[in-house]
């Protein structure tokens, strides 16, 4: 079991620190170091391996352009709650932005 109000305060720590250059739709631009909302995510609570590409491996599971299920479900986030973190980050919301939406969101 992962420790969920611990991994909220790392995730919001990095989203609010300065120190990830953010991407849209992609978890990683390795090319520009940069991250989506979930990328950061992963960088902050290390769950997981991200792949070459945009895919994501947590327990078992893979998925692509986005958290696996399973995750998810580990952190207590519901699928319909990380798409609108993803459309938010997508459609230009930036990590302070981004950062009090989830502060708000994630129930820990």
């Amino acid at each position: 079991m992962v420790n969920r109000k611990l991994l909220k305060q790392r995730v919001l720590s990095a989203l609010r620190s300065g120190q990830f250059r953010q991407a849209r739709n992609t978890l990683r631009n390795s090319s520009a170091n940069s991250f989506c909302v979930w990328g950061v995510i992963h960088e902050a609570t290390g769950l997981g391996e991200l792949g070459t590409g945009d895919d994501w491996t947590y327990a078992g599971e893979r998925a692509v352009a986005r958290p696996p299920a399973t995750l998810l479900n580990d952190l207590g986030i519901p699928s319909a709650t990380s798409n609108r973190w993803i459309k938010r980050n997508d459609e230009g919301a930036d990590f302070l932005t981004l950062a009090d939406l989830i502060e708000k969101e994630w129930e820990v």
